[in-house]
C-alpha cells in the first residue's frame, strides 16, 4: 500500500509516523491528524491531501500544528469545516434539499448529492445557527434524531439517509466495546400552552416511564406546527453505543451500513456507522468505527 501525504507542495510521506482520518455524524467536516518527524514549519491554510494507491481520500486545509523538538503534529479539515464554522442569519423556506442548496451557495460550497424530501419546511436563523445546523434542521427538524449523513463527497456536499449504502466485510474483529446509558433518556414531554405556564397535553413512552421513572422535557405549542408530532421528536430511548476495531477497510464510512459476514457469506452482525477513523501506523493499518 502506497500512502502519500502532501502538505502544500511538499511530499511528507517519508516523514509520517502516524496518520488517521475520518468523520462523524456529528459534523460535516472530515478530519485528518498526523504525526511527523520534521523540522519544517508548515503554513496554516496550506492544502493537505492524502493519496492511497494513487486515489485521493482526503483534501482539506491545515487548521493547526504543534512542534515539539523534531516532532510535528498536524490537524486538517476538509471543506465541511466552512459549514461548521460559519453562522447564518436568514429565514429559509422550501424543501430540505432546496434550503441546503441555498446555504451551500451562500458559503461557496458545491453540492454533489442531496437526499430528496417532498414536504416544504422553514428554518430561521438569527445568527444562532451554523450553516450545518440550518441544513440539519431542514432535514431532521429542530429536535429530530439524526437520520442523515451530512458531509463532503468527492465533488461537494452529500446528504444521504443513514444506512442507504452498505458495505459487506468478512473480517476478524480485533476489539469490541459496547455501552448502554439512560443518561439522555426523555420518556415524557409536556405540551405547554403558548404562554408556557400551563400543560395542554403530553406524549410519553409509558413502558419506559414504568421501568426507569419519569424523565421529562417540555414543548411550547406553536400555531404553525403540529404539537403532538413535534413533541414526539423530543422523546429519547435508552442509548446503546459501541466501538469496533477492524482490519483497514477504506470503503467503510460514516452513514453507511456495515454488514460483517462469516466465511460462508452469512451475516454475523450489522451496524450503522456513526463515526469512522482509518489509522495508519508502522506495520499496522486499521479501521475503527462507532455505532
Amino acid at each position: 500500500m502506497q500512502i502519500g501525504l502532501i502538505i502544500g507542495e511538499r511530499d511528507a510521506s517519508d516523514m509520517t509516523l502516524e496518520l488517521r482520518f475520518g468523520g462523524s455524524i456529528l459534523t460535516a467536516a472530515r478530519m485528518l491528524e498526523a504525526e511527523l518527524i520534521s523540522e519544517m514549519t508548515p503554513e496554516l491554510g496550506d492544502k493537505v491531501r492524502l493519496m492511497i494507491d494513487g486515489k485521493e481520500y482526503f483534501s482539506g486545509i491545515l487548521l493547526a500544528y504543534r512542534k515539539k523538538g523534531r516532532s510535528l503534529f498536524l490537524e486538517a479539515a476538509d471543506k465541511g469545516i466552512y459549514l461548521m464554522r460559519n453562522y447564518a442569519f436568514k429565514e429559509y423556506k422550501g424543501t430540505a434539499q432546496s434550503i441546503t442548496a441555498q446555504v451551500c451557495a451562500e458559503f461557496g460550497i458545491e453540492t454533489e448529492e442531496l437526499a430528496k424530501k417532498s414536504e416544504n419546511t422553514r428554518v430561521i436563523s438569527t445568527g444562532n445557527k451554523t450553516a450545518y445546523q440550518v441544513i440539519k434542521t431542514a432535514y431532521e427538524g429542530e429536535f429530530g434524531e439524526r437520520n442523515f449523513r451530512i458531509d463532503m463527497g468527492e465533488k461537494g456536499l452529500v446528504v444521504k439517509r443513514l444506512g442507504e449504502e452498505e458495505v459487506l466485510m468478512q473480517a476478524e474483529i480485533y476489539s469490541e466495546e459496547e455501552n448502554g446509558s439512560i443518561e439522555n433518556i426523555v420518556n415524557r414531554v409536556a405540551i405547554l400552552k403558548t404562554n408556557g405556564l400551563r400543560e395542554k397535553n403530553f406524549v410519553q413512552n409509558k413502558e419506559e416511564r414504568e421501568k426507569y421513572g419519569t424523565f421529562q422535557r417540555t414543548y411550547r405549542e406553536k400555531r404553525t406546527r403540529n404539537s403532538i408530532v413535534e413533541a414526539k421528536k423530543l422523546l429519547r430511548s435508552m442509548e446503546r453505543t459501541g466501538k469496533i476495531l477492524l482490519p483497514l477497510n477504506l470503503d467503510i464510512r460514516t452513514g453507511k451500513k456495515l454488514v460483517l459476514t462469516n466465511e460462508t457469506g452469512e451475516p454475523t452482525g450489522e451496524f450503522i456507522v456513526k463515526s469512522d477513523e482509518h489509522i495508519f501506523r508502522a506495520g499496522s493499518f486499521t479501521t475503527q468505527i462507532t455505532f
